[in-house]
């Protein structure tokens, strides 16, 4: 039986998955919380271990899990897994496929990084903990730019000189692949066997894209070059206008690369509301009745139905609706704001349904009525990656 260790190092968290084969036998989640940092670990038919933990521990997670997985009797050894597969979030048609992380990839990759910072800067350094810890095991990169490589050359094709986009490879490569390929792999078992031909599955955590997906392929997606585009989130702008940018950058007197953490780390939730990301604080707040978080929600709600409506014009119709993702998942709330005032669309939500599906359930929250499905479907990242380095390890 194969062990597998899978690592999902995203903008605001660290999650970790270890596989017998294609059984889940323990998770780890990383969290930032507010100032402080946090870990759950998750066993079957085990209670959940939740403890507080210093900044050091969280950024030597890997190590932290290994412990852990011995602890449990898991492993041995590190020679006990027979492979390590990583997310990789990179613009670049050399990281739209799934592939054995080797030092020219490393290379290619590293020069990504001031392009997706939040991404790039954690995955390098658990890749190079890694290598350096165990060197005998194989490490697969699985693409999170894979799914939407069926997006047709009219809609990821930037309108640039065409030599420049052929020279440089600028083009939009849509992110949060792996998420979209674990919902729509789940959708058959909760839509009687079948899978709905028109899907959009909405996205949102620390960050967020709507993807519309015919007939399980990818047919659009919000997130161009680089995964600060499309929605804005919760420190990342999303888009904004060039000449806007280039005029706020020479006001500011900001270099290049302070331009750049300016729209991945300043905008967003954070922008708006002057210093709140998290979008369990910007709802308390909108509760309490804080005008900016309001707005804040607001701004974000709009955009997403902006995208929900014009996939639909894409797809011609919709047959279901997804979603997915943190914030969408724990959140009643938000997701009741997201789906307010789009009946003329034939989306209708049931608010019991809606009310009563709680963290990590999935289920329809839409009204029996309504001719549009509206499901909940926790995304499951790493059982899909699992699946990605089956395949490749044959």
């Amino acid at each position: 039986m194969d062990m597998r260790l899978i690592i999902n190092t995203g903008s605001t968290s660290k999650k970790y998955a270890l596989f017998r084969d294609d059984v889940c036998v323990l998770t780890a989640r990383f969290e930032m919380v507010g100032t402080g940092c946090a870990v759950t670990y998750t066993r079957p038919e085990h209670a959940d271990i939740h403890e507080e933990i210093t900044e050091r521990v969280y950024t030597d997670s890997l190590k932290a899990v290994f412990e852990k997985s011995c602890a449990f009797g898991l492993v041995c050894a590190w020679e006990d897994i027979a492979a390590i597969g990583v997310r990789v979030v990179a613009p670049g048609t050399q990281f739209t496929k799934h592939q054995v992380i080797d030092d020219a990839y490393l290379e290619a990759l590293a020069y990504m990084r001031s392009f997706a910072p939040l991404h790039v800067t954690p995955v390098l350094r658990e890749i190079k903990i890694a290598r350096d810890t165990v060197s005998s095991v194989p490490l697969y990169a699985v693409s999170d730019s894979a799914f939407h490589t069926t997006i047709p050359e009219k809609l990821w094709r930037y309108s640039i000189a065409y030599a420049d986009a052929e020279t440089y490879d600028i083009r939009r490569f849509g992110y949060h692949g792996i998420s979209m390929s674990s919902v729509i792999h789940t959708l058959p078992a909760i839509c009687e066997g079948m899978l709905p031909a028109r899907v959009i599955v909405c996205h949102l955590g620390g960050g967020a894209s709507i993807t519309a997906v015919h007939k399980g392929m990818s047919l659009d997606t919000s997130m161009g070059f680089s995964p600060v585009s499309g929605l804005h989130m919760n420190t990342r702008t999303g888009d904004i206008d060039a000449d806007a940018l280039a005029y706020l950058a020479e006001r500011k007197g900001m270099t290049f690369e302070e331009v750049r953490r300016y729209v991945q780390r300043e905008g967003g939730l954070k922008g708006v509301t002057e210093g709140t990301s998290d979008m369990r604080d910007v709802l308390e707040a909108y509760t309490a009745g804080s005008e900016r978080c309001a707005l804040a929600l607001d701004m974000y709600t709009t955009r997403i139905k902006q995208y929900i409506g014009g996939y639909i014009a894409l797809l011609g119709g919709l047959d279901t609706l997804v979603l997915t993702a943190t914030a969408a998942e724990r959140n009643p709330l938000f997701r009741a704001l997201i789906l307010k005032d789009l009946e003329h669309l034939g989306i209708t939500l049931d608010t019991m349904k809606n009310q009563v599906l709680g963290d990590g359930a999935t289920g329809f929250i839409n009204k029996d009525a309504g001719a549009v499905g509206v499901a909940v479907v926790p995304t499951d990242e790493m059982a899909e990656m699992n699946r990605h380095i089956s395949r490749m390890q044959g």
